[in-house]
């Protein structure tokens, strides 16, 4: 995975702005579309568990 840059402001702050692989622990795969997959997984600093959308472009 890469860091992504986001020009507007306001919707940057909905996203982090780390490397993910740093910031998530135990990405496990759980879904695959047309538009990218969909991983579970731990943010490793408040052991909040998510969903990440990784697209594909």
């Amino acid at each position: 995975m890469r860091k992504g840059v986001l020009k507007d402001p306001e919707i940057a702050d909905l996203f982090y702005k780390d490397d993910p692989e740093e910031l998530f622990i135990g990405l496990h795969e759980i879904g695959h579309g047309s538009f990218g997959a969909v991983y579970f997984a731990t943010n490793a600093h408040t052991s909040e568990v998510v969903a990440i959308k990784k697209m594909s472009y």
